[in-house]
């Protein structure tokens, strides 16, 4: 994510054309990588990039002049912003623009993977810093109970002051009162006078009273209680993001990784928000793509949503691991219907498939899928549609019908046996099979 401060150059600054950038070299710019600058630099290099965006969304595999597919999730102040023809767009001079910068460039075929001396390194610096965060997060938990214990312990001895005070009081006030009666007459005798019990309070009357003295404001009294004790306060999140920092500068513009290294490194990591961050830091610098939807396939339902708006399903989507994923669609967007049709192609073979078994007299085995798509909502909906030649337009008519969001979510489940007929070449292999058996 790239977050840029847009502000008025000066002349002197116009002329020296002077330019700082911590993480994101200008030729090869990384994606989603943190860049906040107050400087007014931030406009030339938002215009530098854009520049880039341009020429690669052009001439690019994917090319398109219609949109800019490079710059994902774009906001200015704190606004959606859309570019439809990125030739005519404008830097704004004033304001604070945000944006996922999404190569659609792919390793180059003669890269190779970092080596192994180099990744034992890379891993040992990962498991050091989430180490040292999470010693930090129990020293902070321990204070945190501390200050509650202590916070309890005062509780307590305000309340035995309190009814202390309270008790001594009713004693003077019965022992000064005078006898009571009407005047002229003698005052009825008065039993033998009751003095009130100064025994102290058990413990469990202590634990009676103390609800009612803290349970109140516990909550509040935790949070400013850990801020103000450990010192962590709001900077827990550039603890969170240490071991992704040190992988932006040492290894994102450097080294080139396989899927199952990038998982090792994922699965050291304790947070969602650094798995995300790695995960979009590390997509251009994949070696073996068409294994990357086996990374994906570790994260979290959240996660994986988190990672899909992002980067994009255009960019993630392959028939050769559909399955395993969670899906997020929308239907205001063109790539994402992209995707959808495609999906809704590889459920209606598979379906012909399965029909064609079953017209050759053989039996599904029990580990066969009859429907590839599961568990399926529009718009917090639940809905069950057809997986036949006409899926796409159903699904696509219920989404409008809702006149919402447009949301479409799903899950894909494949077997062995089923996995087959969710790549191009088996689709062309069985639909060429049905045209000589029809």
């Amino acid at each position: 994510m790239f977050s840029l401060v847009m502000e008025r150059m000066n002349n002197q600054e116009q002329d020296s054309g002077a330019w700082t950038s911590e993480s994101c070299p200008l030729q090869s710019p990384e994606p989603h990588a943190n860049h906040a600058s107050q400087r007014p630099v931030d406009r030339m290099i938002c215009k530098r990039m854009l520049e880039m965006a341009i020429k690669e969304c052009t001439w690019g595999p994917k090319a398109t002049k219609q949109n800019l597919e490079t710059w994902r999730n774009i906001t200015f102040d704190g606004k959606k912003l859309s570019i439809p023809d990125p030739q005519k767009f404008d830097v704004p001079v004033n304001g604070f623009l945000e944006f996922d910068y999404v190569s659609q460039k792919r390793a180059p075929s003669v890269a190779k993977p970092i080596r192994p001396t180099d990744m034992l390194k890379l891993l040992f610096e990962v498991e050091t810093r989430q180490v040292a965060y999470s010693r930090k997060v129990e020293s902070v938990q321990q204070k945190q109970r501390s200050a509650i214990l202590f916070q309890q312990e005062q509780a307590k001895q305000a309340a035995l002051r309190s009814l202390e005070n309270t008790t001594s009081a009713s004693r003077d006030a019965a022992s000064k009162s005078p006898p009571r009666g009407k005047k002229g007459k003698k005052a009825k005798k008065k039993g033998p006078e009751v003095i009130p019990e100064t025994h102290e309070v058990e413990q469990d009357e202590q634990d009676f009273i103390m609800p009612l003295v803290i349970q109140k404001d516990k909550e509040k009294f935790i949070e400013n209680m850990a801020k103000k004790m450990t010192g962590l306060g709001d900077s827990t999140q550039l603890w969170i993001h240490s071991a992704v920092t040190y992988l932006r500068i040492h290894y994102a513009s450097t080294f080139f990784f396989r899927c199952r290294q990038l998982i090792e490194i994922l699965k050291r990591m304790d947070h969602g928000e650094q798995r995300v961050e790695t995960m979009c830091m590390f997509y251009a610098r994949v070696v073996d793509f068409s294994e990357f939807g086996e990374v994906i396939k570790i994260l979290n339902k959240d996660d994986q949503i988190e990672v899909q708006q992002r980067l994009g399903w255009w960019n993630l989507y392959n028939e050769k691991s559909l399955d395993g994923l969670y899906y997020k669609l929308s239907v205001h967007l063109q790539e994402d219907m992209r995707v959808l049709s495609r999906i809704c192609r590889v459920a209606h073979a598979h379906q012909q498939a399965m029909s064609k078994r079953l017209e050759a007299g053989l039996k599904l085995k029990k580990s066969d899928v009859v429907h590839i798509i599961t568990d399926m909502s529009i718009n917090g909906h639940s809905v069950h549609v057809p997986e036949d030649d006409h899926m796409f337009a159903t699904i696509t008519a219920l989404a409008n019908i809702r006149n919402q969001e447009g949301y479409i979510e799903f899950s894909i489940r494949l077997t062995k046996g089923s996995r087959d007929v969710a790549t191009n070449e088996n689709l062309t292999k069985r639909f060429s099979e049905m045209r000589v058996n029809d």
